[in-house]
């Protein structure tokens, strides 16, 4: 089976020089490397016994919940709560423009 190269658009092109052409956020090297010391040591401190396997839990746990985004308020719930709102907005206008109009409103609005 021979793989043929593949052929790149314009727009292929960009994306790959864009992508190369990204700029390394400041501190981003030592950042990495103190998060990989702070695993490291709690590592070897769980091994030794020196900290116990709740405390190496909890800081794991605490180390995810710092880094994942919010559950109560994503694209998903933010969706639906556009949908929500865009078909109460629908509902409460269909029910004004159905309604029958009273002769005192009719008055009021031709004076």
């Amino acid at each position: 089976m021979i793989v043929a190269e593949p052929t790149y658009d314009e727009t292929d092109r960009r994306l790959k020089e864009a992508l190369q052409n990204v700029e390394i956020p400041a501190g981003l090297h030592a950042g990495l490397q103190r998060s990989l010391q702070i695993v490291a040591r709690d590592l070897e401190l769980g091994e030794s016994g020196l900290l116990s396997p709740a405390t190496l839990a909890s800081n794991a746990v605490a180390q995810r919940t710092v880094e994942k985004p919010s559950r109560l308020w994503n694209r998903r719930n933010a969706i639906g709560a556009a949908l929500a709102a865009g078909l109460g907005g629908v509902l409460f206008g269909y029910r004004q423009l159905t309604q029958a109009m009273s002769q005192s409103w009719l008055i009021k609005s031709t004076q």
